[in-house]
């Protein structure tokens, strides 16, 4: 027998409290096909979208986890906080800090009851610009010694 919409996302909800990501993204992709192939099961997309997008940035798959993240708050925009944070995570793991804050900004300003959640991921990417801006400069210095170096010794 067969599982249904809800019983595929249930499990996948299971398997992700284990930290079985995998597990739980087969479970949600499951549940998925049977709700886009017209379930008549009373579950929303966007959840399972959102679902599998904390699956995803469980497994490290930040790429995935966005996608899923963004087409969660393309179902549903409203009160989508956590599509709004799972968005920002992983844009911050791919380095793209400036977007990452703007989904922040997005989450805090629309969506107060989870502040506590933003603001712990805003001075964690706020630290991460703190550390880069230290490495770029001497980064950017070395290179030009090198560069310099590299002209002398062509000459």
């Amino acid at each position: 027998m067969s599982l249904t919409a809800i019983e595929y996302n249930n499990q996948g909800n299971k398997y992700y409290l284990n930290n079985e990501s995998l597990l739980s993204i087969e479970s949600y992709n499951e549940a998925i096909k049977l709700i886009e192939n017209n379930s008549k099961e009373n579950l929303s997309l966007y959840l399972l979208y959102l679902n599998r997008s904390a699956a995803y940035i469980q497994d490290k798959n930040f790429y995935s986890g966005y996608e899923d993240a963004k087409y969660s708050l393309k179902l549903n925009q409203v009160k989508n906080f956590k599509a709004l944070y799972r968005a920002a995570i992983c844009l911050y793991h791919f380095g793209f800090i400036e977007e990452s804050q703007l989904f922040i900004k997005e989450a805090v300003e629309d969506h107060k009851t989870n502040l506590i959640d933003y603001l712990n991921l805003k001075l964690l990417i706020e630290k991460k610009v703190n550390t880069m801006n230290k490495w770029r400069k001497p980064l950017t210095d070395a290179k030009q010694s090198i560069k310099h170096l590299q002209d002398i010794i062509e000459k």
